[in-house]
């Protein structure tokens, strides 16, 4: 399930397995996804612990769109996953979007990890828990 702040711009998210971000890999579990649109930082996504007690991440992000059509109602985060994906694996956080936005937040990676992002699909998956990374 996730759960979305108005005020902060906080979306929990659960991944089922571990995942990749920029400079570090997020053992499976919860997450908070944050951004403070008031400090002027809108492109950094704070990431915190299940319990918002700890800040694991701050990642830079470029900003990420989709249609009006696309607009997702429910928080989304994209993952790429590699050709042949295996659960050995570990799969890419690409982007976040929020409920009702159509401006997201895109992860950047370095130049060799961006390259091998246009290589790998991309699933959409509605931030909630233990979502399979093989459909």
């Amino acid at each position: 399930m996730s759960h979305a702040g108005v005020l902060d711009h906080a979306t929990r998210v659960t991944f089922g397995q571990d995942v990749r971000i920029p400079g570090q890999i997020l053992p499976a579990g919860t997450y908070w996804f944050t951004i403070d649109r008031d400090s002027g930082m809108e492109n950094v996504v704070h990431i915190y612990s299940a319990h918002r007690t700890a800040l694991v991440a701050s990642v830079p992000t470029n900003s990420a769109s989709v249609s009006q059509a696309d607009v997702p109602y429910r928080a989304e985060v994209k993952i790429a996953v590699p050709q042949g994906y295996s659960q050995a694996q570990t799969p890419t956080v690409v982007s976040w979007f929020e409920p009702g936005y159509a401006d997201g937040h895109e992860f950047i990676y370095s130049g060799a990890r961006e390259r091998e992002l246009r290589r790998e699909r991309e699933v959409a998956l509605p931030a909630q828990a233990n979502v399979p990374l093989d459909q």
